[in-house]
């Protein structure tokens, strides 16, 4: 196919080199039966395919006013996200967000109307665990405001809807467990989720580029910002308008945060370890719970701590225990456990911790065989039908003092 039968070539030959001089049209063949022109890029020994419909580039093709007005910009920032999701995905450029906050877009209006969302289990936790980064990060900021006194804060109502679709999601999950996401939901709704897919992007990004990862690991972490990616173009995000909260987050910012995270949860840790459990299984924690305090082991447990949970909002707190302030964590994996709102919560803050430092932090115990999201089969764990919970104390205790062992040794080492 010669470039004069191709619609708004030109265009997409420019838009190509802005995005990198490197990246070439290889050829271009049309789909009679889709009504879209599929682009074969490549950049050194790496190819792309980019399908582009027929209507959009002669719209691109046609279009002769103001290369200032909103449809162009619309335009030109469609079949930018278009050709540079692909030609990332393909690995042909490296990861950058950037794309996704553009300004000055057609963006579509809330008039109320909603529409029907369908996203798989494992694709929604991308959105549940972005809506938690989010809803702490405006905590942060109502916290650096709270010295101005204001009436009303920015973005308490952007915290508000956040914190009511993580709670629906939750209460979807303790009624039918693990299960996909589908809802009518408002533009308004769709911006959030967009923002917290962007969020986790852009931490995964991070920590690829920053993290001292295996080989292994990093290429998981490339698998999850592809999937992240993907679900940025469907359609439903397409003219959703980046969320204003998020706009003044860059790879610089989030790489600084990151970091003050990471290094906050070395300095803050103050339990040798927190107890995750379903309340029903409370014998067991609470067993456990009095023999570590019997040995003079720091140890989270709630009845422990009522006086300093009396009053709190225990979704930020309980997130912070779990996500940062023990060395290790022990989970009671039950039916209950997996059904429940509260162990649900507590599970993901502690794999979200095990995930960024890469180490043996969550020590399973089973009580049956209740499959539990995100927790492998192939990680060592005790059990409880074949073991005491005395005996699986010994265990842990060797462990722990082990750990404590070995920080003395560093600590006389360096003096």
């Amino acid at each position: 196919m010669t470039d004069e039968h191709i619609p708004a070539i030109e265009i997409i030959k420019t838009m190509i080199e802005k995005i990198d001089r490197a990246v070439k049209i290889e050829r271009v063949t049309y789909d009679f039966d889709k009504m879209e022109h599929n682009f074969l890029l490549s950049k050194d020994s790496k190819t792309c395919e980019v399908s582009l419909p027929r209507g959009f580039l002669d719209d691109l093709n046609d279009y002769t006013g103001s290369k200032e007005s909103k449809y162009w910009i619309a335009l030109e920032g469609t079949l930018k996200r278009r050709l540079s999701i692909s030609i990332q995905i393909a690995g042909l450029i490296p990861f950058s967000s950037s794309i996704f906050f553009e300004d000055n877009q057609d963006w579509e209006q809330d008039n109320g109307q909603d529409i029907e969302v369908y996203f798989y289990k494992n694709d929604y936790e991308v959105f549940q665990e972005g809506l938690k980064d989010l809803y702490h990060y405006l905590e942060a900021k109502r916290s650096e405001l709270s010295h101005l006194k204001l009436r009303n804060l920015p973005y308490a109502e952007d915290q508000q809807r956040i914190q009511g679709m993580l709670l629906h999601r939750n209460e979807q999950l303790s009624k039918n467990g693990a299960c996909p996401f589908r809802d009518r939901i408002s533009v308004t709704s769709r911006k959030h989720l967009k923002a917290a897919a962007l969020m986790r992007l852009l931490f995964y990004e991070h920590e690829l580029t920053q993290g001292n990862y295996t080989a292994a690991v990093k290429k998981e972490i490339a698998a999850k910002m592809i999937r992240i990616l993907q679900l940025l173009s469907l359609p439903i995000f397409e003219r959703i308008e980046v969320a204003e909260y998020l706009c003044s987050i860059r790879k610089d910012s989030i790489s600084d945060q990151s970091q003050s995270v990471i290094q906050d949860n070395t300095r803050k840790q103050q339990y040798d370890v927190v107890i995750s459990f379903a309340g029903e299984d409370r014998e067991h924690a609470g067993r456990l719970a009095e023999l570590l305090r019997g040995d003079s082991f720091a140890v989270f447990y709630d009845e422990y701590e009522e006086h300093d949970l009396w009053g709190k909002n225990l979704y930020e707190h309980l997130t912070e225990v779990y996500s940062k302030l023990g060395k290790y964590c022990v989970m009671f994996l039950s039916r209950h456990y997996a059904a429940k709102q509260w162990p649900t919560l507590e599970r993901r803050a502690a794999q979200e911790r095990a995930f960024k430092e890469n180490r043996e932090y969550i020590l399973p115990i089973r009580i049956d065989g209740t499959e539990i999201p995100g927790m492998l089969d192939t990680v060592g764990y005790q059990d409880l039908r074949e073991k005491s919970i005395e005996a699986v104390y010994e265990i842990l205790k060797r462990k722990l003092l082990s750990v404590k062992e070995t920080a003395r040794v560093k600590e006389s080492e360096s003096l």
